[in-house]
């Protein structure tokens, strides 16, 4: 994570889907560090970047964990660079 200005860069590189649950639980666990994380900074504004291993569809797993634990932990503007 670094931070420029008034706005927070997060380069991720997320696992590849194994099991669902499994797969479920270790996302879960890395988006709200990652939330939790940003939130400290105290900006508003973060560019998500890197290697998501998923798909940025509403079909895909991993894109609606990232939508849903964003928009539930903080109330910031992402934007996601894939």
């Amino acid at each position: 994570m670094l931070s420029i200005g008034d706005v927070v860069y997060v380069n991720v590189y997320f696992p590849v889907k194994k099991s669902d649950d499994m797969y479920k639980n270790e996302l879960i666990c890395l988006l709200e560090d990652i939330a939790a994380t940003v939130s400290q900074t105290g900006l508003d504004k973060v560019v998500l970047g890197g290697d998501f291993n998923f798909q940025c569809d509403e079909l895909s797993t991993g894109f609606s964990l990232l939508k849903c634990t964003l928009h539930s932990k903080v109330t910031l503007e992402f934007l996601l660079l894939a």
